[in-house]
């Protein structure tokens, strides 16, 4: 008896001292979040309450002013309103095709062909493409810059033309409703976009498919199943966790990407010196965010596969 209470207590300080090893190791991390993040959004939201001005001897000087950002953000301000919608419906457009496309891709290089490795460091170019030096690249295209200066056309909005107009009319011949023409015509200009933010989710989905043990499959074949039911049941279950992850990657990937309302809110910052209107207006598109992906989240969970829930 004597001899299992040594043993418990040696484990149990093994346990402390492991505990303590973990917390000095995120010090570093709960130090950074609490000054880098925590203090600027109490700021942030002290501002969105109050009208802020800067005076030369006491610096920031803030003004109490309640509701009066927020009421400014939605009823007079020209564009905040429609921007916030417009990212919304960009997200809810965009989302779905690229978690159908990523998992399509990756359900394509998974398989055994010659070539393979070339075909997976091809997939992987959106992420290099979508850096920061790329995209700096990208947006000074002194080719574009030239044409425009020469008089002719931009490249993207004559190819956006040809796309949207020539697609919306063939497919109107069919007698489809109206909406789901203007949800193809948006999906297909946004081909580059969709591309370019595509290569993360490849990764993740080609990783959670070869995690899928291979015996699995060996079973449902003995069993008789096919291509579609082993897809069906065993592939999308296993992989659904990875999906959801996919998902919620998407969600906030789409709204940094198409971010009006920060150029908005910045503007106000920056351009107006207004920071309350744009304390206040950046709350709002964090709430915004911040509740869909509470949303996705939690219905999400309910829809993915784990052990616990079958035994």
């Amino acid at each position: 008896m004597k001899r299992g209470k040594e043993h418990g207590y040696y484990h149990s300080k093994i346990n402390r001292r492991k505990a303590l090893t973990g917390f000095c190791f995120s010090l570093p991390v709960i130090f950074g979040i609490i000054v880098l993040f925590c203090v600027p959004m109490v700021q942030s939201l002290r501002m969105a309450f109050s009208n802020v001005s800067v005076e030369r001897e006491a610096g920031l000087v803030f003004y109490p002013n309640g509701w009066g950002n927020f009421l400014y953000a939605f009823t007079e301000h020209e564009s905040f309103t429609r921007d916030l919608w417009d990212s919304f419906w960009n997200m809810v457009t965009t989302v779905p095709v690229i978690l159908f496309m990523s998992f399509f891709c990756a359900m394509l290089i998974n398989q055994k062909f010659p070539g393979r490795a070339v075909v997976r460091v091809i997939f992987f170019l959106p992420i290099i493409y979508a850096s920061s030096a790329m995209m700096s690249v990208d947006a000074g295209d002194v080719m574009q810059q030239a044409m425009q200066n020469a008089g002719y056309k931009s490249i993207e909005a004559s190819q956006g033309f040809l796309q949207s107009f020539q697609m919306a009319e063939y497919i109107r011949q069919f007698g489809l409703p109206q909406w789901f023409v203007d949800f193809l015509t948006s999906v297909v200009d946004k081909v580059y976009e969709i591309i370019s933010l595509s290569g993360v989710q490849i990764l993740i989905m080609l990783a959670a498919l070869q995690s899928i043990s291979p015996s699995l499959y060996e079973a449902a074949h003995v069993e008789g199943a096919g291509g579609w039911e082993k897809f069906w049941l065993i592939t999308l279950p296993m992989a659904s966790s990875s999906l959801l992850l996919c998902l919620i990657y998407s969600i906030i990937d789409s709204f940094v990407a198409y971010n009006n309302p920060i150029v908005v809110l910045t503007q106000e910052l920056m351009g107006n010196m207004r920071y309350g209107y744009s304390a206040a207006m950046s709350w709002v598109y964090f709430l915004m965010v911040s509740v869909i992906l509470g949303l996705v989240a939690f219905l999400g969970s309910k829809l993915v596969f784990t052990y616990d829930k079958q035994r």
